[in-house]
């Protein structure tokens, strides 16, 4: 609720209002309630949602709950094996080889500083298993426009999200609504995920998690910055042949001043 209304005060008021309330009632209801789940919210820096629901046991990159909204390895070779038989006889592969394109596409995202469990998204890995084809799923669901903003008032450096971003713990625990740093928005929007972590520096690198959503990001998010001025150099196309094979995207091209 919060995320979508960036940019409009007024809105981002009203809606802080509503969620403090909200969780005001579960805090006073405490005693006739044994466990609640709460996924799909950010914790917000000097926001102040959560100071009436105080006790809350934030398990965001805890390792123990790492693959709870998620999809394992395991769990896919286990669970799964009807439907992974079914798509690769309809894709003409081996069941290896399915099961190797499913990691490739959907898997590899990581929520704690454990990078060793992969799990995939499970809206998309259900959605290829409906459908029989490695489609990019996730996009279909909507490129936020607050994101889109943000990144648009922003010098952001997009051939960095290949090789990774160094970023402290602090950076993705929290986030301020006022912060002018895209990649906490990244993260909470999917488009980046942990894909390593020093301890001794307490620091987190940050990159796309696999082909659906590499994909996804330059064919849906980039193209909007056709006309824009970034560096002093204006942007007149973005190209996005996609080779699976070769595994490279063409670069965006750019009109020199």
């Amino acid at each position: 609720m919060v995320f979508p209304s960036h940019g409009n005060e007024e809105l981002v008021d009203t809606f802080r209002k509503i969620l403090k309330s909200f969780y005001g009632v579960i805090k006073g209801k405490d005693e006739h309630i044994r466990f609640v789940f709460i996924t799909g919210v950010t914790r917000f820096d000097k926001v102040s949602i959560f100071s009436d629901l105080n006790n809350l046991n934030d398990i965001s990159l805890d390792e123990k709950f790492s693959s709870i909204c998620g999809i394992t390895q395991e769990e896919l070779e286990s669970l799964f094996i009807p439907e992974i038989e079914n798509m690769a006889e309809k894709n003409a592969l081996t069941k290896l080889e399915c099961i190797a394109q499913l990691k490739k596409n959907y898997d590899s995202y990581h929520f704690s500083a454990d990078t060793k469990k992969d799990v995939y998204n499970p809206f998309s890995l259900m959605s290829a298993f409906f459908k029989n084809s490695f489609g990019s799923y996730w996009f279909s669901t909507g490129t936020p426009t607050f994101l889109i903003k943000m990144l648009r008032n922003v010098n952001f450096d997009y051939k960095s999200l290949e090789s990774g971003i160094d970023v402290g713990r602090r950076t993705i625990e929290n986030y301020r609504l006022d912060s002018q740093n895209a990649l906490p928005m990244l993260y909470q929007s999917g488009y980046l995920t942990i894909k390593n972590y020093e301890k001794d520096f307490e620091c987190f690198t940050l990159g796309i998690p696999n082909e659906e959503v590499k994909y996804g990001l330059y064919e849906n998010l980039l193209p909007l910055y056709a006309g824009e001025q970034i560096n002093g150099r204006k942007i007149i196309k973005v190209g996005v042949n996609y080779s699976s094979e070769k595994e490279q995207l063409t670069e965006w091209k750019i009109e020199e001043d």
